[in-house]
């Protein structure tokens, strides 16, 4: 799977008030902020990757071991058949990820099965 991410950088500098030094300590400071972002856009669009493979018209064996759940109100916990699903929103909290650079947050979505 190949993704993009497009990211835009602003900043503010000075003519003649700024070294390279100091320009790489902010990049340093920077560093870890950036790849927590870079990180939860690759887990969004491997989300929705995966949101979209179940919901969509894909053929049965490219879904097949995802969506496996358990048939609601069924008490021997018999695992439904059907995988396929549509999207019925977002989480209400986003899910955290503790990593190396810091702590992520993505909002997961929520699906429905269709049977």
């Amino acid at each position: 799977m190949e993704q993009k991410i497009h990211i835009t950088l602003r900043f503010d500098m000075a003519t003649g008030k700024a070294t390279s030094n100091e320009i790489v300590y902010r990049l340093k400071q920077l560093q870890d902020q950036l790849m927590v972002k870079i990180f939860e856009q690759i887990l969004t669009g491997y989300e929705n990757l995966i949101c979209d493979r179940l919901s969509g018209t894909y053929p049965s064996k490219e879904r097949k071991g995802r969506g496996h759940h358990a048939m609601e109100n069924n008490p021997k916990e018999v695992f439904c058949r059907c995988r396929k699903v549509r999207k019925r929103g977002y989480r209400h909290k986003p899910r955290g990820f503790s990593t190396v650079f810091g702590r992520a947050k993505i909002s997961l979505g929520v699906l429905e099965c269709c049977q």
